[in-house]
């Protein structure tokens, strides 16, 4: 993992343009890290088609695939990244291999507070 892309550390900022996985909805836009604090995010560096990342898009994140080429440029490795709201990195999986929508949902619910102090629990996303 790079330096400055280090677990607990602020993931760098950056502008790309990137594919967001929204439900079965793929879109090419311009992305810009900043823009999405606030809310959980969800990188992936790699060079994947789109269907490898089938059932991203029903996870509780904005989520974003840029090819393994931008990575570098980007201030990251090839591989996958959980922010936080704040803008911390709270998972990686280096590599160009994808983890499953059901690891990530995982490290999601991991981070995310509950109401009585606990892990908050989300309904699993619809097949």
């Amino acid at each position: 993992m790079g330096a400055t892309t280090t677990i607990g550390g602020v993931a760098p900022d950056f502008t790309l343009r990137g594919t967001r996985i929204s439900g079965s909805q793929a879109e090419r836009l311009a992305f810009t890290l900043a823009e999405h604090r606030g809310s959980p995010v969800v990188l992936a560096f790699s060079d994947a088609d789109l269907a490898a990342y089938a059932g991203w898009g029903g996870l509780a994140a904005d989520v974003w695939a840029f090819t393994a080429d931008e990575a570098g440029p980007s201030g990251y490795d090839v591989g996958v990244y959980v922010l936080d709201p704040a803008g911390l990195v709270r998972w990686a999986q280096p590599g160009s291999a994808l983890p499953s929508a059901s690891e990530i949902r995982g490290q999601l619910l991991q981070m995310l507070p509950g109401p009585m102090g606990g892990t908050f629990q989300l309904p699993p996303p619809s097949s």
